[in-house]
């Protein structure tokens, strides 16, 4: 019988760790991206997904040759895992967040009014944005940390995002929460997020769906 191939080498690392649910969010994203358009990775991964899920249905205490497992049993528990997977990312995430929010001031999302001055502070310039998204942005000290005002047209007016702010060369567990929007129904944002990171040590601004997307960066992918 030919060997399958196996996934490509760079993605090999970023498998492992999906399949235990340890990948960030972002990265997680990506790989799901690169599954879509990758026959063999996702081959590869269906492959380590009921390899896994056979290993941890199978009970320690029994001899695997004395009864003959249910046809169904990799589908049941591949299922399984999966649906762990996502509970343990949405997990992850809400611990992160409950961290961040101890640090962070709470988070105003306030809708700028028509006659109020605009905020003078450094613009900000996104890099990565979904299709179809115009999206600028300033920041701005204060006392607390900084202040950031955000003018953003065609995004999902049924999804609610979080913006963050990270220190320069901060990776993504140095991150920290600056508020959620949400577009209005012509899914335009116009809105001031407060976070605890100094304006002078905004290093990477980005907002996310819940799921992890990134729809907004000022950093390329």
């Amino acid at each position: 019988m030919a060997e399958r191939p196996l996934a490509c080498e760079a993605w090999q690392p970023a498998l492992a760790g999906w399949l235990v649910a340890q990948l960030p969010p972002e990265e997680e994203a990506a790989l799901l991206r690169h599954l879509d358009t990758c026959a063999t990775c996702r081959a590869e991964a269906d492959s380590l997904l009921h390899v896994t899920a056979l290993t941890l249905g199978a009970d320690a205490g029994t001899d695997a040759g004395t009864e003959r497992a249910p046809d169904d049993l990799g589908d049941r528990i591949a299922a399984q895992v999966a649906r762990e997977r996502r509970a343990r990312r949405v997990a992850r995430l809400a611990l992160v967040m409950s961290g961040a929010a101890a640090a962070v001031v709470t988070a105003a999302l306030v809708t700028r009014d028509p006659g109020q001055p605009p905020l003078r502070g450094e613009p900000v310039s996104f890099v990565r944005q979904a299709e179809g998204v115009d999206a600028s942005a300033v920041v701005a000290p204060e006392a607390s940390g900084s202040i950031i005002e955000l003018h953003v047209s065609g995004l999902d007016p049924d999804t609610t995002y979080s913006m963050w702010l990270t220190p320069p060369g901060g990776g993504y567990p140095d991150r920290i929460a600056a508020g959620t929007f949400r577009p209005d129904d012509d899914g335009e944002v116009e809105v001031r997020l407060r976070c605890a990171l100094p304006a002078d040590r905004m290093g990477r601004a980005w907002a996310t769906t819940p799921d992890g997307d990134i729809a907004l960066d000022t950093e390329p992918d």
